[in-house]
């Protein structure tokens, strides 16, 4: 799952492993990983999830994404199986410390390089031509768009790039407006005086 805004990425984790624990896909047993100045993250056996940060220490790199394979809640530790490397345990300190967070969902800039097997990518205000393509092309199989006919309300829309309109419009057309915006950077030279 892809969007651009961290906020719905967040939302989109936080349902998927709803539904994932609702399957009966997660161990019943979870480490909670302290707030502090990040959100209260859980984690249970089964659970997708991405290094957010190197630890070389550790040999994790940024953006590496595995399962969670075991818990132990009074050590506060997760022990997580990245690709076909060893599993590593994860001590506290890199949880409480905004280390390791669900993987379910992905902001489109954190996909870049990424295939998949299928995409199902949130189209909204916020989307413009370069993020587009990068969402778009992403999936071997197949890729669902999930366009949002009405606006949020500016409220909603406190770390959005996109511009604001209060009319519904048809789902198409939202998503071909999105994909004529651009915010591709110029240089200077690139400009004609």
């Amino acid at each position: 799952m892809l969007a651009i805004r961290r906020a719905d990425v967040a939302e989109l984790n936080l349902r998927a492993r709803l539904a994932m624990r609702a399957a009966g896909l997660l161990g019943p047993v979870e480490v909670v990983a302290a707030a502090g100045p990040y959100a209260e993250r859980r984690f249970a056996t089964g659970d997708l999830v991405m290094a957010r940060r190197n630890d070389y220490g550790l040999g994790l790199i940024n953006g590496s994404r595995g399962v969670v394979t075991a818990v132990d809640p009074p050590a506060g530790t997760v022990t997580v199986r990245f690709g076909t490397d060893p599993p590593l345990t994860l001590p506290r300190d890199y949880l409480d410390t905004g280390g390791l967070d669900h993987g379910y969902a992905l902001t489109v800039h954190q996909a870049q390089g990424l295939t998949a097997t299928q995409a199902f990518v949130t189209v909204g205000d916020e989307l413009y031509r370069e993020a587009g393509y990068v969402a778009l092309s992403r999936a071997r199989d197949g890729t669902r768009l999930y366009v949002a006919a009405t606006p949020r309300p500016a409220a909603y829309d406190e770390d959005c790039h996109g511009v604001h309109r209060e009319e519904p419009r048809e789902p198409l057309d939202a998503l071909r407006q999105a994909l004529t915006r651009s915010r591709a950077q110029q240089l200077a030279t690139d400009i004609d005086l």
